[in-house]
């Protein structure tokens, strides 16, 4: 090299070593490991490494490099950020569309159960109106004859209520469970180890018949069931029909 060119020092990029450049050159080569490398990145490694806070304006620090760092790594959390927003709005619009399902699920529970509700007021009223009928047609304005409540050792129950409407004979029979209104035939009959017994025909297949036997009157069916009875009033029967 000529006495006018300016020697300035410089670190290897390769291993280190500080070198010895012409800083008007693009490329040097390092004397120690032999490795080409860019004068002016040298040279700033070289400043970078020896710099001071007395000399620090003269110090020419290479920003590119970390500037693209910076901006890589201001992107990558962007996109991040990005990625997240979407599945965040994701996560809301599957929650939203689970709450409308479940909304909807209640609401025809609940439709359901009130056409269920509907249903069965509708039923109610049509067996009250139908027994608000046969009452009616049967027994309202009719003179009443007498009643007898009777039950079996076992509990089981039966009321009978008899009553004249312009002429007919009708009965009111209660079982414990349901209850009807029918015409019925009275006859006079004996029953072994009863004696005399009248002898009720309800409707056209049931038969029942009663008698006092020893002081205790007695409701006794065909097929051979015990009703122990006691008289009841009109006002017990129309308490009782009150109930149906």
């Amino acid at each position: 090299m000529s006495e006018n060119v300016k020697i300035v020092p410089a670190t290897c990029s390769q291993c280190g070593g500080t070198v010895e450049v012409d800083p008007n050159s693009t490329e040097a080569r390092c004397p120690f490991c032999g490795t080409t490398f860019v004068v002016d990145k040298a040279i700033n490694n070289y400043n970078i490494q020896h710099a001071s806070i007395g000399h620090a304006d003269n110090v020419n620090i290479d920003m590119t490099g970390s500037v693209k760092s910076v901006l890589s790594f201001v992107g990558e959390q962007m996109r991040e950020s990005r990625e997240v927003r979407r599945e965040i709005r994701k996560a809301e619009v599957e929650n939203s569309r689970m709450i409308n399902q479940g909304f909807l699920k209640i609401f025809g529970l609940m439709c359901a159960g009130m056409m269920i509700i509907a249903v069965i007021m509708m039923i109610f009223y049509q067996i009250t109106a139908e027994a608000a009928d046969s009452r009616h047609n049967y027994i309202d304005d009719a003179t009443f004859y007498g009643a007898i409540h009777g039950q079996t050792a076992d509990g089981k129950e039966l009321v009978l209520a008899f009553y004249d409407k312009k002429g007919n004979d009708v009965v009111y029979v209660n079982d414990g469970i349901s209850h009807v209104y029918s015409s019925f035939k009275k006859a006079d009959s004996s029953l072994k180890g009863y004696g005399n017994v009248e002898k009720y025909t309800i409707g056209d297949t049931f038969v029942v018949n009663f008698c006092d036997h020893n002081g205790t009157p007695l409701l006794i069916t065909d097929d051979g069931i015990v009703f122990s009875c006691e008289y009841l009033t009109a006002d017990d029967v129309a308490t009782l029909i009150s109930y149906d």
